[in-house]
């Protein structure tokens, strides 16, 4: 990595990233939900934890285009974020669940009149879907900084399967992790799928 801060390397990583072609971009996300629709098949998963898309960083596009890949008694659960206490809360996305992007242009469902979305107890996962902007194959992993998904991962049953998604390939050794980053169990991207 050279002189580059690990700041300064996330913002490097996330403009190339914005800069995908829409064409390319849609190519590698089906390719991408492909690759995680025969691995939720193959893992027998129906407790599914996934992110929803936050365009301006052009994240995989999980929902709904990932629905036909689940099984018919599948269950999906989203994040939403807390900027003030940095923690993430989790809730139950159902069919009528409406969407709405926080004013940090992340979409996350909302509350409707006095019901909010449904939150969910974490040890009930059996797979969390989370975005990367790098990893290594060793399931090293680079987000976007604030600690939220290590502070998560580090909650969850050891049980639960935790896969990375790229839209692009790794690196042999990513050498900015720290001591407190969770390791990924897989990395899915839309050219390989990768048990670490």
């Amino acid at each position: 990595m050279g002189g580059l801060t690990k700041q300064l390397f996330r913002k490097q990583l996330l403009h190339y990233r914005q800069l995908l072609a829409e064409d390319v971009y849609q190519v590698r996300n089906d390719q991408l939900l492909e690759r995680i629709g025969l691995l939720i098949s193959t893992l027998n998963i129906s407790q599914l934890h996934l992110f929803l898309r936050i365009r301006k960083n052009k994240e995989p596009d999980l929902y709904p285009a990932l629905l036909p890949y689940l099984p018919a008694d599948y269950k999906l659960f989203v994040p939403v974020t807390n900027f003030e206490t940095k923690v993430l809360t989790h809730h139950r996305l159902l069919p009528d669940t409406q969407i709405k992007e926080s004013d940090r242009g992340i979409p996350e469902p909302v509350r409707v009149g006095n019901v909010k979305p449904p939150l969910i107890d974490i040890a009930a996962l059996e797979m969390i879907l989370i975005p990367l902007l790098i990893f290594d194959h060793a399931g090293e992993r680079l987000g976007y900084g604030g600690g939220y998904y290590d502070r998560f991962l580090s909650d969850v049953p050891s049980t639960v399967h935790k896969v990375g998604l790229s839209l692009s390939g790794g690196v042999d050794e990513l050498v900015v992790s720290e001591p407190h980053d969770i390791k990924l169990d897989w990395i899915v991207t839309p050219y390989e799928t990768i048990k670490t």
